[in-house]
């Protein structure tokens, strides 16, 4: 977590205000791929079982997603797939923390649009096959 602090502290000293620029920054040092994978990390380290994880994560989240409905339709593959990775691992830590942020992405799914109902549930349905 003090990585993406600091990354984040590096490419954005003036602010630290969630904005689309921050996101653009992150994207270009990093590449999207890698970017989703922290963002995905970051997403779901906000439901970890130590507190300071996840207030530590909660301020990253914060000071880098604009909008979080935006961010989580652009990482969702990247997402789904570690959730489902660390679902089904042997860690019992990573079965509580995945299954916990599963939870939490699937009450905003339910409680967004219908476009992002629908890309999330195609793409589980295809992450489930695999």
């Amino acid at each position: 977590m003090r990585f993406a602090q600091s990354l984040i502290c590096h490419l954005n000293a003036a602010s630290l205000a969630g904005d689309r620029s921050t996101e653009a920054k992150i994207a270009e040092v990093l590449g999207v791929e890698l970017r989703d994978k922290l963002f995905s990390a970051i997403y779901m380290l906000r439901s970890d079982v130590a507190q300071t994880v996840c207030q530590a994560s909660f301020q990253v989240w914060k000071s880098v997603v604009q909008s979080q409905l935006r961010t989580l339709r652009t990482i969702l593959p990247t997402l789904m797939n570690t959730l489902i990775a660390c679902l089904s691992s042997s860690s019992q830590e990573k079965q509580v923390v995945a299954g916990s942020s599963m939870g939490e992405l699937v009450s905003k799914v339910l409680s967004a649009p219908d476009a992002f109902l629908a890309s999330s549930t195609l793409h589980l349905s295809f992450s489930l096959r695999a």
